[in-house]
C-alpha cells in the first residue's frame, strides 16, 4: 500500500477518479486495525461536521463520509452474521424456486426484448430531438458568431486607437501632465498666440532637454477633460473654438475667466436654434456612448461563451438600428449648426470690437488704481447698446450701427470715469486699436511714436544734424532713429533737397496742418506725419493726434461728454454705489445737493458724511437706515478712512443680496489711492467731476448748468443773456490758463465752478435790481471778491483785473458780434434762444489758441512739450511690458462668439 502522509494524500485528492474511488471504496472490508486507527479522529471534537462547515464545504463532505464508512464498519461486525444465515436460507429458497424461475424468466426474456426494443425505439427519437436542437443551436451560434465579428471589425479600428492613444498617453504621463500643470498655473493672462509659443518654443523644448517624454502635438483642452463635458458647455454658451474651452478649464481650475459675449441678446431665435442644435449634438452623442459603453461592459462582464450571452447581440442589434439614426440626426444637426454658425458669423465683427473696447477700458487700470472695470457690468454695457442702438433690416447697415454706437458708448462711458488728463490718451487708445483690427496700423511705426523718448541712440551709425543751428540736436536725436525706418529712409534725401522748406515748416505755429517740404506729404500717411511732428515739433504732437483721432473714427470722440448727475442717477441702482474721483479743487457736494433737492431727497432723506477719525460707527448707522429707509447716503473723503474701507467692501458686497429699499443709493468720494477695494470701482459707477479741457468744452459744461427757466428769468433778459455768455467765456479762461504753466499763473489756484455760480447769480439780482447796469461792481464783486479771493500774487489779481475789464462791459451789450479775443472765432453771438446760445458753442474751435488768452502764439509750447511726453508716459503703462508688438495684434481675435 501507500504511505500515510500528506503528500500521498494531496494525490489522491488531485486523482480526477477520486469521488469514484470513494462510491466504490471497499467498505465491507474495513479490519478492525483500521477503525483503531481512525478512532482518535472521530473522537476529535474539532473535527465534527457542524464546525468544518465554517472551514470548507468540501471538508465538511469528506467528514460526514469518514465519519459514516466508520459508523457502517461497526455495524457491518453486527449485522454480517445475520446476512449470511440469511444468504444461507436464500440460498436453499433459490433452488427451490429455480425451476419456477425457469419458466418464468423465458416469459420475462420475450418482455424484456419489447421493452428493449420500445426503449431503444424512445431513445432514438430522444437523440434525434437532441441533434435537431444541436442543429439549431449550432447555427443559432454561427448567426451570432458572425454578427459577433462583423460588430467587432466595425469597432476594431476604433479600439485599436484607443488602446493606442491611451498607451502612448501612458508613456508621455509625465510630461503631459507637467504641461498641463503648468499651463494652469500661468496660462490664464496670455493670447492664444503667446500660449502655443510658450508651450511649443519653450516648455516642450525644455522638456526635450531633460529628456521627459511629452505627447508632440499636446492639446491642454483634450488633456483635462472630455469631449461629453465640453458638449455641456457648449450647451451652456460656451463658443467651440479651442481659446475659449482652454479658458473654460481655467475658469473651472483657476481664478481665471473667459471674456463671452454672443448673438443672443440681438437674434435671440437664432441663438435658441443654436442651442437646440448643440443639444441634439450632444444628446446623439451621449446615447452613442452609452451604447457603446454598454456593449463593451457586457463583453467584458460575460463568463463562459459569448455566444451564449442573449444581451450581447441583443446590445449589439440595438447598437446598429440605432447608429443610423443617430449618424443621420448628428449630420442633420451638424449641417444645421454650419449654417447656424454662418449667420452668427456675420456678427462677429461686433464681437470683436466689443471685445478690442473691453480691453481697451482694462488697459486703463495701469494707468491709475480708480480705473477698474468688471467684465458683468461691461456685459450690462453692451447689452445696453444693442437695446438702444439704431435698427436696420440691412445687416450690414445694422451692425456698422451697432459698432458705432457701441463705440461711442464705451468712450463716454469710460471719459465719465477718467480724469480729465488722460481722455486724448483714451480717445487715440481707443483710435489705434480700432485700426489695428482694421490692418491699418504699422507696428513699427507705432512702437516708434510710443517709445521715441526713450531710444537708445548709437551715436557710432548717427546720421549727422542737417541743420545744427536751428534744430536741437534732442529732436535730430529722435528724428535720425525715424529715418532709418525702411519707409522714412528717403527723408534723409529731402533734408538736402529742401533745407528752407524744412525750416519754414519747422517754426511754423501750426506744424501739424502745414504741408511738408517737396511731396513728402504724398508718400507718408497721416500717421507717418505724425511720426515726423513727433520728433521734430513735440509740442504740437496733442493737436496731432487730435486732428488723427478726428479723422479715422469722428470729432465726437475728442469731445468729452458733459457730466449730467442725473442720467447717471438713471443708470444707477440700489445695489452699486456712484463714486466720485476727486482732483484738487473740485468738490461734487454743491451739485449733489442740488440733485438731491430736485429729486425730493434733501429733506431728510439726504445724509452726507465726511469720513475721517471716529466717523466708522456713525457711516455704519447712516448705511443701516438708509438701506431700509431709501435714503441717499453720501461718504465723503474715503481715502481719509483707508483701515474702514475693507468694512465698507462687505457692506457693498452684502447690498448685492441683502434686501435694500429701492431708493437707496450710496454715494461715495475719494482721492485716488492704491489701498481702495477693488471690488467697489469695479461694481460702481465711477465719476470725475473736474473742469473740462478747453474753452469750448468748459463752456458746454457751463451752459448745461444753467436750465431754460434760468436763462429767462431776468427782466433785462437780452443783456442778461449776452453777460452770461462772457462771464462763462471769462471762467473758461481763468480755468485753461493753468496750461500755460508759470506763464499762466504765478501761483496754482482752484478756481471752481461755485466762482461761475455766485457770479452768475450776482449778475442776475443786479440785472433785476438796477436799470443801468452797475459795470463797476459787477467787476469789483466778480474779479476782486469772487475769483480774486482765490489769489494770493498781485500780478495774478492784476490779470483777473485785465480780464474782467474786457469781458463785462458795455460794449459787450452794446456792439453787434463784439470781439472776445484777437481771434476771429471768438466772439459775441447773436442773441437768441438759449439754443441758440449753445449751438454757437459747439461750433466753437476744439482746441485752443495762446492768443484766445491774450498769450503769444509761442506760449504753450514747453506746456504742449509737457503734455506730449504725459501722453506718451502714460500710453507706455498700457502696452504689454515684456511682448513684442505683434502680441498687441491679436487682442480682437480672442473672442469668438
Amino acid at each position: 500500500g501507500k504511505e500515510d502522509t500528506w503528500e500521498e494524500a494531496k494525490k489522491d485528492l488531485a486523482n480526477v477518479d477520486f469521488i469514484k474511488t470513494l462510491i466504490k471504496f471497499p467498505k465491507d472490508d474495513i479490519t478492525d486495525r483500521t477503525l483503531r486507527r481512525m478512532q482518535p479522529f472521530i473522537n476529535d471534537m474539532e473535527l465534527v461536521p457542524e464546525k468544518l462547515k465554517t472551514v470548507s464545504s468540501a471538508a465538511t463532505a469528506l467528514c460526514t463520509w469518514i465519519r459514516a464508512i466508520e459508523s457502517y464498519a461497526r455495524v457491518y461486525r453486527i449485522v454480517q452474521p445475520k446476512k449470511d444465515r440469511y444468504q444461507k436460507a436464500l440460498f436453499e429458497l433459490n433452488e427451490k424456486q429455480n425451476l419456477l424461475e425457469q419458466s418464468k424468466n423465458e416469459l420475462l426474456n420475450i418482455q424484456t426484448n419489447i421493452e428493449k426494443l420500445r426503449l431503444d425505439y424512445e431513445s432514438k427519437l430522444k437523440e434525434k430531438d437532441v441533434l435537431q436542437r444541436n442543429a439549431d443551436e449550432t447555427a443559432m451560434f454561427l448567426d451570432r458568431a458572425t454578427k459577433l465579428l462583423d460588430g467587432v471589425a466595425e469597432k476594431r479600428t476604433i479600439w485599436d486607437t484607443t488602446s493606442n492613444e491611451l498607451k502612448e498617453n501612458l508613456d508621455n504621463l509625465l510630461g503631459n501632465s507637467l504641461l498641463a500643470c503648468a499651463f494652469l498655473s500661468y496660462m490664464g493672462p496670455f493670447l492664444s498666440n503667446y500660449r502655443d509659443e510658450i508651450i511649443h518654443q519653450i516648455w516642450e523644448e525644455e522638456l526635450t532637454r531633460n529628456d521627459i517624454r511629452f505627447k508632440t502635438d499636446f492639446n491642454f483642452a483634450k488633456f483635462m477633460t472630455t469631449s461629453s463635458v465640453i458638449r455641456q458647455w457648449n450647451i451652456q454658451g460656451l463658443p467651440r473654438d479651442n481659446f475659449s474651452t482652454e479658458n473654460a478649464i481655467l475658469a473651472t481650475h483657476t481664478f481665471s475667466y473667459p471674456l463671452c459675449i454672443v448673438v443672443r441678446k440681438e437674434k435671440p431665435d437664432l441663438e435658441n436654434s443654436k442651442d437646440n442644435c448643440i443639444v441634439n449634438i450632444s444628446n446623439k452623442h451621449k446615447e452613442k456612448e452609452i451604447l457603446e459603453e454598454q456593449f463593451l461592459r457586457l463583453l467584458s462582464e460575460t463568463e463562459g461563451s459569448l455566444l451564449e450571452n442573449v444581451k450581447v447581440f441583443q446590445a449589439l442589434d440595438l447598437s446598429k438600428q440605432s447608429q443610423n439614426d443617430i449618424n443621420e440626426t448628428l449630420k442633420i444637426n451638424e449641417d444645421l449648426e454650419i449654417k447656424i454658425d454662418l449667420m452668427r458669423d456675420n456678427y462677429r465683427s461686433v464681437a470683436q470690437r466689443a471685445a478690442i473696447l473691453f480691453f481697451v477700458l482694462q488697459d486703463l487700470t495701469s494707468i491709475d488704481p480708480m480705473y477698474q472695470y468688471s467684465l458683468d457690468a461691461y456685459i450690462q454695457l453692451f447689452v445696453l447698446s444693442i437695446e438702444k442702438s439704431p435698427r436696420s433690416l440691412k445687416l450690414n447697415e445694422r451692425i456698422e450701427k451697432l459698432n458705432d454706437y457701441h463705440t461711442y458708448t464705451v468712450y463716454k462711458y469710460g471719459c465719465r470715469s477718467i480724469f480729465e488728463r488722460h481722455k486724448l490718451l483714451f480717445s487715440f487708445h481707443i483710435c489705434t486699436k480700432l485700426m489695428d483690427a482694421e490692418n491699418r496700423i504699422n507696428h513699427d511705426e507705432y512702437q516708434f511714436l510710443i517709445r521715441a523718448h526713450t531710444l537708445t541712440i548709437d551715436r557710432e551709425t548717427q546720421f549727422p544734424n542737417p541743420f545744427p543751428m536751428w534744430l536741437n540736436e534732442i529732436r535730430w536725436d529722435e528724428m535720425s532713429e525715424l529715418i532709418r525706418l525702411p519707409d522714412y529712409r528717403f527723408l534723409r534725401d529731402s533734408f538736402d533737397q529742401f533745407p528752407k522748406d524744412w525750416k519754414e515748416w519747422y517754426t511754423s505755429e501750426d506744424a501739424e496742418k502745414t504741408p511738408l517740404p517737396g511731396t513728402i506729404d504724398s508718400l507718408i500717411t497721416e500717421f507717418g506725419r505724425m511720426l515726423i511732428v513727433r520728433c521734430l515739433r513735440p509740442d504740437r504732437i496733442t493737436h496731432c493726434v487730435l486732428n488723427f483721432v478726428t479723422l479715422n473714427i469722428g470729432s465726437k470722440f475728442v469731445e468729452p461728454p458733459i457730466l449730467q448727475l442725473n442720467s447717471i442717477l438713471e443708470e444707477s441702482n440700489k445695489r452699486s454705489p456712484l463714486i466720485f474721483l476727486l482732483s484738487p479743487g473740485v468738490d461734487p457736494a454743491p451739485k449733489l445737493q442740488q440733485l438731491a433737492e430736485d429729486k425730493m431727497m434733501a429733506q431728510s432723506r439726504y445724509f452726507t458724511l465726511s469720513l475721517g477719525q471716529g466717523q466708522a460707527p456713525r457711516a455704519r448707522k447712516l448705511l443701516e437706515a438708509g438701506m431700509k429707509k431709501g435714503h441717499w447716503v453720501f461718504l465723503a473723503n474715503c481715502h481719509l478712512s483707508i483701515s474702514w474701507l475693507s468694512e465698507l467692501e462687505k457692506i457693498v458686497e452684502q447690498l448685492q443680496t441683502v434686501a435694500v429699499h429701492n431708493d437707496f443709493r450710496l454715494w461715495l468720494s475719494s482721492s485716488p489711492t492704491n489701498d481702495f477695494p477693488i471690488s467697489i470701482l469695479q461694481i460702481g459707477l465711477k465719476i470725475t467731476n473736474e473742469s473740462q479741457k478747453g474753452i469750448k468744452a468748459n463752456m458746454k459744461r457751463l451752459y448745461e448748468l444753467i436750465t431754460p427757466e434760468q436763462f429767462q428769468r431776468v427782466k433785462q433778459d437780452e443783456k442778461y443773456r449776452k453777460l452770461l455768455f462772457t462771464l462763462a467765456f471769462f471762467h473758461s479762461i481763468v480755468i485753461e490758463r493753468k496750461k500755460f504753466l508759470q506763464l499762466g499763473w504765478n501761483i496754482h489756484y482752484t478756481f471752481n465752478d461755485s466762482d461761475f455760480q455766485i457770479s452768475e447769480n450776482l449778475l442776475a439780482i443786479y440785472l433785476d435790481t438796477h436799470d443801468k447796469i452797475p459795470f463797476e461792481a459787477l467787476k469789483y464783486l466778480i474779479a476782486i471778491v469772487i475769483y480774486g479771493g482765490h489769489c494770493t500774487d498781485e500780478w495774478d489779481m492784476r490779470l483777473l483785473n485785465t480780464y474782467i475789464d474786457s469781458y463785462i462791459r458795455n460794449e459787450v451789450v452794446e456792439v453787434m458780434y463784439y470781439k472776445l479775443s484777437s481771434l476771429a472765432y471768438y466772439y459775441m453771438p447773436r442773441d437768441g434762444t438759449f439754443k441758440l446760445y449753445k449751438d454757437f458753442i459747439n461750433a466753437m474751435p476744439t482746441t485752443d489758441h495762446p492768443e484766445a488768452f491774450g498769450q503769444h502764439p509761442n506760449a504753450d509750447i514747453a506746456s504742449q512739450i509737457q503734455e506730449s511726453k504725459t501722453l506718451f508716459d502714460t500710453l507706455l503703462t498700457v502696452l504689454p511690458q515684456n511682448t513684442s508688438a505683434t502680441v498687441e495684434k491679436e487682442v480682437e481675435n480672442e473672442v469668438n462668439k
